[in-house]
């Protein structure tokens, strides 16, 4: 029998959600201007196809306490559990890449807290840690409920992961990646915070990194263990540009490919297609991206 997300085991220091009891956020992309919508979308949450299927919704954001000096949006998904006696047990992720350590901006900092607190997630991938600690990131997380807490790295641009549950086994792989990987396990779920090489001239990096991370989770999926890859991928989705090729969409391709879904289109509430940089895209150019 193949196991399956467990978010009753590990309590850790929140006791569970039920039923979905918290209020969806409102500030979806899809209430955007048509010009804004029309961004590219670089971040992605894929999943394993079994999890997918607890998936109730996805969304790209834009929450009125971030002022956008970074060209990211956060994007958050949303997961129903089934349970015994006590009924089910929701979950919310968010992946931001939050631009070089919050660019060392203690009252932009504090934006982020404060809607990470209003939202409630249970998980929280982050990007683009520039300058973070082990330390600072613990006491970072505890401001909106997390007492448990992961950084990659503490030099360069660095990823982390914070939740709500202990987070157990980890690693960290440095070599083959640009920025390197984050892999861990909390709610029953491995996580793959990802943040590809950056730039349009390198796709043969992003592929290599993608084929490295199909490698690296190859032992979670034949043992099907759920797995959520999340983050920065600095690539576009098929998904939403059905008539382009080209390098710029084949490291998602090859998630897709290999069976994960982009629970962003899949499952996305309000416009058709959402992205996670307001910058407009046209036809086949290629946003500027340099981190």
């Amino acid at each position: 029998m193949k196991p399956s997300p467990n978010p009753d085991s590990d309590p850790g220091d929140a006791a569970p959600t039920k039923g979905g009891g918290r209020t969806p956020p409102a500030e979806a992309v899809s209430h955007l201007p048509q010009s804004i919508k029309e961004g590219a979308r670089i971040d992605h949450i894929l999943t394993s196809s079994g999890l997918a299927t607890h998936a109730t919704s996805a969304a790209v954001l834009q929450p009125p306490e971030l002022d956008y000096a970074s060209d990211h949006y956060p994007a958050m998904a949303e997961f129903s559990f089934p349970g015994q006696e006590s009924g089910a047990t929701a979950m919310r992720i968010i992946t931001y890449n939050v631009l070089e350590g919050i660019l060392q901006d203690r009252e932009r900092g504090d934006r982020i807290a404060t809607w990470l607190t209003r939202v409630q997630p249970d998980i929280v991938a982050f990007q683009e840690l520039n300058g973070f600690t082990p330390d600072r990131l613990r006491h970072y997380a505890r401001r909106w409920g997390h007492h448990h807490s992961t950084l990659l790295k503490e030099d360069g641009y660095s990823t982390g992961l914070t939740a709500n549950r202990p987070i157990a086994p980890i690693r960290r792989v440095r070599e083959g990646f640009w920025h390197g990987l984050l892999c861990a396990r909390t709610w029953g779920i491995w996580f793959y915070v990802i943040h590809f090489a950056p730039k349009s001239d390198r796709h043969a990096i992003r592929e290599s990194e993608a084929q490295r991370v199909l490698a690296e989770i190859s032992r979670e999926i034949r043992q099907g263990d759920p797995v959520i890859l999340l983050g920065d991928f600095n690539s576009l989705s098929p998904r939403d540009y059905p008539n382009y090729d080209g390098p710029y969409i084949q490291p998602i391709k090859q998630f897709l490919d290999a069976g994960f879904i982009d629970l962003v289109y899949e499952k996305r509430t309000g416009a058709k297609c959402l992205h996670s940089m307001p910058t407009p895209l046209i036809k086949t150019q290629i946003p500027p991206h340099t981190s």
